[in-house]
């Protein structure tokens, strides 16, 4: 998995400025991926079609309680990751205005955005620590996303948790996926281009926690 909060293309030939990849751009996957996905790991390929396809998700939540969203192919996922190794899918993730937040674990238990002391991790159950790393709709409102991703076949799980806020009975929280489909294929690019390089999360998350690391 790759993620991206606030992401930046430098795009100079289309205005205005493009936040998915179009047919034709490149893209390179970073060594840190894992063994088990060698059908991408370290390699270049050139986006030859992409599809854009939007899915709304809904979620009615009682105050203070949350949903994990399993994006993976896994039985218990929503099956929003690509069934075939030649096909990419960068997605991007809006929210619709409301009184939730979210929180992103790569893997299970491990919050994506935390401090440095072992204590200062996201916690529903303390008032200040549940906002740790949260993100809130207009971080990313629907429209303007800043939040972006990129999932392969067989990638490992990773999960979204929707958190609705105290003040309200009940929270509508609508998420919204933006899954450009990309078909990937291998080539080296021409002299003159630089691909996007396409870390995977380990190489993002470096942060080490006490008595190991990431």
């Amino acid at each position: 998995m790759s993620l991206e909060y606030r992401p930046l293309d430098n795009v100079v030939r289309i205005q205005p400025q493009v936040k998915t990849t179009l047919p034709d751009w490149w893209l390179k996957f970073s060594d840190g991926w894992p063994d088990d996905l060698d059908f991408i790991k370290g390699k270049t390929f050139r986006a030859s079609k992409e599809q854009t396809v939007k899915y709304p998700l809904p979620l009615i939540l009682p105050e203070g309680n949350y949903y994990d969203i399993d994006p993976s192919d896994e039985d218990t996922g929503q099956k929003l990751y690509p069934y075939q190794k030649d096909i990419v899918y960068e997605t991007l993730i809006g929210m619709r205005p409301g009184n939730y937040m979210l929180q992103f674990y790569f893997p299970a238990n491990d919050p994506m955005w935390r401090l440095d002391y072992n204590t200062m991790l996201p916690s529903l159950t303390d008032p200040s620590l549940k906002y740790l790393g949260a993100l809130r709709p207009e971080d990313s409102p629907s429209g303007e996303e800043t939040i972006k991703f990129y999932s392969v076949y067989r990638m490992k799980p990773f999960y979204i948790r929707v958190i609705a806020d105290d003040g309200v009975a009940y929270e509508k929280c609508v998420v919204d996926f933006t899954f450009n489909r990309l078909l990937l294929q291998q080539a080296a690019p021409p002299p003159d281009v630089r691909p996007k390089l396409i870390p995977y999360l380990d190489d993002i998350k470096w942060l080490t926690r006490p008595g190991g690391g990431y």
